[in-house]
Order: C-alpha cells, then sequence, then structure tokens
C-alpha cells in the first residue's frame, strides 16, 4: 500500500530495485541456461543449445551452409554466421577425411585443431546424435593415445552428457561404448590423484557397470595403486589394451618409485641382491635401463652392474620420471601432454 509500481521501500523510505533489473537480457538469459563452465577454449553454449551471450539464438533453429570441408577452430565471441558454420551432411564427410588423414599420419596438432572445430559445429547446431558421441569417442581415444589430458577431460565430459541423453532417448547406438569410457573415467581420476571424486564416482557405479570387463580392469589398477600392490599392477600394465597401457605408463613411474623406496628398506638385510630381482619388481625388460634407473635414484650398483649393494645404499632419491609424471597431478587441467 502506498508503494509506487518503480519498485518496494526500504529502511528509510529509499526506494529500492533488485540487481537483477539492471543486468541485460543476454546476462539473464546465459544464467538461467548455463552448464558448467567451459574448459580450454571450448564454445560457450548453455543448456538450451545457445550460444553464450546471444539470447535467443536456439541452436534448434541454426543449420549452417558452409560447404568447407576443413576448417580451423576459433574461439566465438559473438553468434556465429550460417556461411562460418558446416551443417551435418557436411560434417560428416569431415569426419570421414579426418580419419584418413590420421590413417595417413596427419600430425595431432592438425587432428586437434579440426576435430574440435567439428565439435563446435556441432555444439552450435544443438547435434545430439550417434554421430556426435561418434566425433567425441573418436577424438577421445586419439588423446588418450597421445597422452593429451586436458583434450581428453572435454571429450569425456561432454560424453557423459550425451550417454545420458541417449539413454533417456533409449538409442541403443549413443551408449554401447558407455562402460569402455566409465574405465577411461576412473583412469582418469587416478592419473590426476583426484581421490575424493574417485571414491564419488565408485559409489556411483551400479552393480551391472562394476561387473563390466572393462571398468572391473580400471578398478583393479585403481586397487592395486592405491593399496601398493606392485606385483599385481605389473601383471596388469603387461596384460593392458595399448590403449590403456598409454594411459599406465604414467602411473608407471610412481608405482616404480614407491616399490624401490619400500623394497631398498626391506631387503637391506640382504645386503646385496641380483639385479635381475629388480627388474622383475620394477618392470622393466631390460638389464642396462634397470641399471641406469637405480643408479639415477642412488642406489649403489657393483661393478659389473649385475648386484645392488644394499649396504651401500643410504637413501633413495626421486628419479626425473616421477617429476615429469607429477605434472599431471593437477586435476585435469593441464594443457598439452601427460
Amino acid at each position: 500500500s502506498g508503494m509506487s509500481s518503480g519498485g518496494r521501500r526500504g529502511r528509510g523510505g529509499r526506494r529500492w530495485r533488485s540487481r537483477n533489473r539492471h543486468s541485460s537480457s543476454k546476462d539473464k538469459t546465459w544464467r538461467r541456461g548455463a552448464t558448467s563452465r567451459p574448459s580450454h577454449g571450448e564454445t560457450r553454449v548453455d543448456s538450451k543449445g545457445r550460444v553464450a551471450g546471444e539470447a535467443g539464438s536456439a541452436s534448434s533453429q541454426f543449420v549452417g551452409t558452409m560447404q568447407e570441408l576443413e576448417k580451423s577452430y576459433f574461439r566465438l565471441t559473438r553468434k556465429p554466421k550460417p556461411s562460418e558454420v558446416r551443417p551435418l551432411a557436411v560434417l560428416q564427410k569431415t569426419f570421414e577425411l579426418l580419419r584418413r588423414k590420421r590413417a595417413e599420419g596427419a600430425g595431432y596438432e592438425y587432428l586437434s585443431d579440426q576435430y574440435k572445430s567439428l565439435r563446435q559445429d556441432l555444439m552450435i547446431q544443438d547435434i545430439k546424435s550417434p554421430f556426435t558421441v561418434l566425433v567425441y569417442e573418436t577424438f577421445a581415444r586419439i588423446a588418450i593415445e597421445i597422452t593429451d589430458l586436458s583434450e581428453f577431460n572435454q571429450c569425456q565430459a561432454r560424453l557423459k552428457e550425451l550417454y545420458a541423453e541417449g539413454r533417456d532417448r533409449r538409442e541403443p547406438e549413443m551408449v554401447k561404448n558407455y562402460h569402455e569410457f566409465l574405465s577411461y573415467r576412473l583412469l582418469y581420476l587416478l592419473v590426476t590423484s583426484r581421490s575424493m571424486e574417485m571414491m564419488e564416482f565408485l559409489r556411483s557405479l551400479a552393480p551391472k557397470d562394476r561387473k563390466d570387463k572393462q571398468v572391473r580392469f580400471a578398478m583393479d589398477v585403481m586397487i592395486a595403486v592405491t593399496q601398493g600392490h606392485y606385483h599385481a599392477f605389473n601383471r596388469l600394465y603387461n596384460g593392458a589394451t595399448p590403449l590403456v597401457g598409454s594411459v599406465l605408463k604414467i602411473i608407471l613411474p610412481r608405482v616404480r618409485y614407491r616399490t624401490l623406496a619400500k623394497g631398498i628398506k626391506a631387503f637391506r638385510p640382504m645386503r646385496t641382491t641380483k639385479i635381475e630381482m629388480w627388474m622383475r619388481i620394477l618392470n622393466f625388460l631390460k638389464q642396462d635401463e634397470c641399471a641406469a634407473y637405480l643408479a639415477e635414484c642412488g642406489v649403489a650398483l657393483s661393478k659389473d652392474h649385475k648386484e645392488v649393494l644394499l649396504n651401500q645404499t643410504k637413501n633413495v632419491k626421486r628419479p626425473k620420471e616421477l617429476a615429469q609424471a607429477n605434472k599431471h597431478n593437477g586435476g585435469g587441467v593441464v594443457h598439452g601432454l601427460f
């Protein structure tokens, strides 16, 4: 009563207005529909498929007209023009082109740029289909093979959304590789030492997920690493698929160093041990490589490098490969290679 339509009165009869009334419609649109913040240069698109900051640009009505197959990625700061975005039919041809280029030996920098541009065009047009899943899965595997953590993290985050969409729509083609990427997700959390998220991830697994062979393998790796079972880890490492092996190579330096530090203390009463034993324990195939690693860690060796002199070894030093591996414990905020 007695209050004007311009706003409510606060103390002393002063009028006040909601701060949001001074916000632009663009800001309101982005806040209402915002998903997680984009990482490492990805296009900002809200949950309704709109490019960030462009109110009313519903992607369901947006269809690109660009016909060129190759296009370098660029970060959008405005609503894109149809002539700057490739439609689905062209994107499918682009995907086949990139697969051929990779088979012919195209470099990773080129592939990363082209796949990021392809993913951007899919997102702008809000295309969520088995083809979209295929694009993200394909490049995620390339990133794993090259051990590019940040690019893999971007892909697996989007795949999580696409798999949920596929389950809701009951499209088997969208979720057929779901368990494969669940296993990669767990290994990713292990590599980046995100213990709390790893526990939450394990609690969220359904019983049928735990029974999957690929997920079970990743869980066995996690148990071996976190509980210090070097023998179990070596067995899993040697039996891993090439793609999973690329990730385990990043974990190996940590397991190797911890095993060596504990082993030196445990075997010290023996005074000397054969280097062949350490080759098995530390997962080395060549004696000279094992000897070089032990020497770098400050372990005393006989002149012929066939014996480890435990009684002359005082402290185990951290090797260079461990320092390199520890660069990737940043929770996924890593640019470039593992």
